[in-house]
C-alpha cells in the first residue's frame, strides 16, 4: 500500500485536555502523525469524515493551532487565515453555531458533539447531504456514464484544484459557476451533476506548498458543501505530469463544462487541453462583495503576503458571513 505523507502542521496545546476532556488523545495523535497509511482507500467504501469529526477538527485547530516551519521549507500559511478559513467554513455549513463562532475568535472553547471515539470518525453518507464519495476518477466515470443513461437531459460540471486549505473563494467559485452556467446555458439547475476533484498530497507538495492534512480531510470538506453531486481524488502525480494527466482525464470524464474564474491564467492551458473535445471552458466572473468591490479573500497567501491588513480581511471574512446568511447551514447533530 503506498504511503501519502502527512507533513505535521499543527502543534497542540496540552491545556487542550483540560478545556475539554472529550478529545480524547487518539484524535489528536491521529492529527499529529507525520505519516500514514493512504487514506484514499477509504473513498471505496464511500466513506468520509463525520460532522463530528470535522466539528472535533474545527476546534483542535481553532483552539490549538501553530503551524511551524518544515524541514522542506514548503510555503506556508498564515496562521490567523488559515484558522480564519476553516471556521468560515465550519459556520457557513452549521458545524458550528454563530455563538460558537464568536466563542473560538475570542478565544473560548465550544462544547458537545465532539468525535470521541473512532466509531464516531467515519460516515457514510449523511440524510442532509446527497453528495457521493467516489474513490477515483475512473470510478466517477462509470458513475456519471450511468448518470447520463438515466437522464439524457443531465449536465456534469466538473471542478478540480488543490483545495489547500478550503476557503471562502473556493466555497462562493463552485457556486457562483453553477449558478452561471444553469443562467447563461439556460439549463435548470437541478439538471446540472458537479463533480468536484481534490488533487493528492504528492501534487501539492510538489508546486512547494503543504498540504492540509490528507486527501481525506479535504475531500471531506469538499463532499458537506451544498449542490455536490460527487467528490473524488485525482491521480498519484506531481506537478510534471498534470498536463497530460489532466487531458487525458478529461477525455475520460467527458464533463459538458469546465469553469475557470474569469482572468485565471490558466485559461489559454485548459482551452488546449480541451480543444479536441465537446467541453466548454467556461470563464466565471469574479464575485463581487455587497459593497461592489472583487473578492479578495479568495487566497490563502493574503495576510502572509501584506495584500491587505487583517483588519481588512476580518472585514471582508464577516461580509462573506453576512452574504451568505443561512442558506448553507444544515443540521448535522
Amino acid at each position: 500500500m503506498s504511503k501519502e505523507k502527512v507533513n505535521p502542521c499543527i502543534k497542540i496545546d496540552i491545556r487542550l485536555f483540560e478545556i475539554n476532556p472529550a478529545i480524547i488523545p487518539w484524535f489528536l495523535r491521529e492529527l499529529m502523525q507525520e505519516s500514514q497509511e493512504d487514506d484514499i482507500l477509504l473513498a471505496n467504501r464511500g466513506l468520509r469524515y463525520s460532522p463530528k469529526a470535522i466539528r472535533t477538527l474545527t476546534f483542535v485547530l481553532s483552539s490549538a493551532c501553530e503551524i511551524p516551519p518544515d524541514e522542506k521549507k514548503h510555503k506556508m500559511p498564515n496562521p490567523q487565515q488559515y484558522v480564519e478559513n476553516l471556521l468560515i467554513y465550519a459556520y457557513s455549513l452549521g458545524f458550528i453555531s454563530g455563538l460558537e463562532l464568536w466563542l473560538e475568535q475570542k478565544g473560548l472553547p465550544f462544547i458537545g458533539n465532539f468525535s470521541e471515539s473512532p466509531p464516531s470518525q467515519w460516515i457514510g453518507r449523511h440524510p442532509n447531504s446527497s453528495t457521493k464519495i467516489l474513490s477515483s476518477s475512473e470510478t466517477a466515470a462509470a458513475e456519471l456514464n450511468t448518470i447520463r443513461a438515466e437522464d439524457p437531459s443531465a449536465k456534469v460540471v466538473l471542478f478540480h484544484g488543490k483545495w489547500n486549505v478550503l476557503h471562502p473563494g473556493h466555497m462562493l467559485f463552485l457556486q457562483n459557476s453553477l449558478l452561471h452556467i444553469s443562467q447563461q446555458y439556460e439549463i435548470p439547475f437541478s439538471s446540472l451533476k458537479a463533480l468536484v476533484v481534490g488533487e493528492r498530497n504528492a501534487y501539492i507538495e510538489s508546486v512547494n506548498v503543504r498540504p492540509f492534512l490528507t486527501t481525506m480531510w479535504r475531500l471531506s470538506l469538499l463532499s458537506y458543501l451544498p449542490n455536490i453531486f460527487a467528490v473524488c481524488p485525482g491521480g498519484d502525480i506531481t506537478f510534471q505530469q498534470a498536463s497530460e494527466y489532466w487531458t487525458s482525464t478529461y477525455r475520460l470524464l467527458q464533463p459538458d463544462f469546465l469553469p475557470v474564474e474569469q482572468g485565471d491564467p490558466i485559461t489559454p492551458l485548459k482551452k488546449d487541453q480541451t480543444h479536441s473535445t465537446n467541453i466548454e471552458v467556461v470563464e466565471v466572473p469574479s464575485f463581487l462583495s455587497d459593497s461592489g468591490s472583487d473578492n479578495r479573500i479568495s487566497s490563502t497567501k493574503l495576510l502572509k503576503e501584506g495584500r491587505i491588513s487583517q483588519d481588512e480581511f476580518e472585514r471582508q471574512c464577516a461580509e462573506f458571513r453576512k452574504q451568505i446568511g443561512n442558506r448553507w447551514r444544515r443540521k448535522w447533530f
